[in-house]
């Protein structure tokens, strides 16, 4: 299917797919190497040596870029990204699941990279899914939860943003099954969870 594909987007939806198939069937080494083929083709290269070193670059330079800034002032701005960086922000996305269950480095590298893209070209719907993932950084490197906390926090504004539902439902999730209980009293954790369950089923994406 993928040699009568006649663009790199529409190859790159193709991979799309590989992705979902090999995760659905616990196939996470392949899921990423399709994954990582799909982004050659958009000229973005995840690293496949030195993940460790990968992650740390990506990591510390989106931290330095970010330092000081609210995380309003982050969603603020309203460019919109080129087609080529929705697809490879939606290939990355689609990877997060995989990444989190097998290779919590890669997941690091994709929470990190999503954010600089995104901040660079333009928010998209996807953008939510990186900034839970990248606030595992500053605990997983520092035990900085608040932190943590906060850059999670900015995966909902994301949502928001886009008035998106499915992406509310997963970034208040994921707000608050890692990242609240460090932070806030256990009773907003509860409601964190209502909502996030009501987003889910207004989506249908629960």
């Amino acid at each position: 299917i993928i040699a009568h594909a006649k663009t790199v987007v529409e190859k790159s939806q193709i991979y799309n797919l590989l992705i979902l198939q090999y995760t659905l069937e616990a196939q996470y080494e392949k899921a990423i190497q399709a994954a990582r083929d799909a982004l050659e083709l958009l000229d973005i290269q995840m690293p496949k040596d030195d993940l460790h070193g990968a992650y740390l670059r990506e990591c510390e330079a989106l931290s330095r870029k970010i330092a000081g800034r609210s995380m309003e002032s982050l969603v603020e701005q309203n460019k919109t990204p080129p087609a080529d960086i929705c697809t490879a922000l939606n290939l990355m996305a689609k990877l997060i699941p995989t990444a989190f269950i097998f290779n919590v480095e890669l997941l690091l590298w994709l929470g990190a990279k999503g954010i600089d893209l995104s901040l660079k070209f333009g928010w998209a719907v996807e953008s939510a899914m990186f900034c839970p993932a990248y606030a595992f950084y500053p605990i997983h490197a520092f035990q900085d939860y608040q932190s943590g906390y906060t850059y999670s926090r900015l995966g909902v504004l994301v949502a928001e943003k886009f008035q998106s539902k499915a992406e509310l439902c997963r970034s208040k999730e994921s707000a608050n099954s890692h990242f609240n209980f460090w932070v806030s009293r256990l009773r907003l954790s509860n409601d964190l969870a209502a909502e996030s369950i009501q987003a889910g089923l207004e989506s249908g994406d629960i």
